[in-house]
């Protein structure tokens, strides 16, 4: 969070916005990193076990762990919710015709 004062100066061509901050607070979610850091140890365990044979019994609660944190991550996402990504996942499966603007046929974006 940052507080500050904001000024709009008038130059030649244009304006200039200056920003002085007064005070900046710095928080970190814990509850969101914790989520994340569980979902990077149940990934690691499955990347992990063909290297390390005894890992195999935990790939089970590794693949939990991973798929929990990666819907945690989707169902967070602001632009867009779990409805329109499974429609892409419906439209993706069902070979639909709408390339998203992609010349080459792929998702958008890529």
């Amino acid at each position: 969070m940052l507080e500050g004062e904001l000024a709009a100066e008038p130059v030649p061509g244009g304006s200039r916005l200056t920003l002085r901050v007064a005070r900046s607070e710095y928080r970190l979610r814990t509850a969101a990193v914790a989520c994340l850091v569980l979902g990077g140890l149940g990934g690691s365990v499955l990347v992990l076990w063909p290297f390390y044979p005894p890992l195999l019994r935990l790939a089970p609660l590794g693949v939990v762990l991973a798929l929990a944190a990666w819907f945690v991550v989707l169902s967070r996402l602001r632009v867009s919710g779990p409805e329109e990504f499974l429609e892409t996942v419906a439209a993706v499966a069902g070979g639909a015709e709408d390339t998203g603007g992609n010349p080459a046929g792929g998702p958008p974006g890529l």
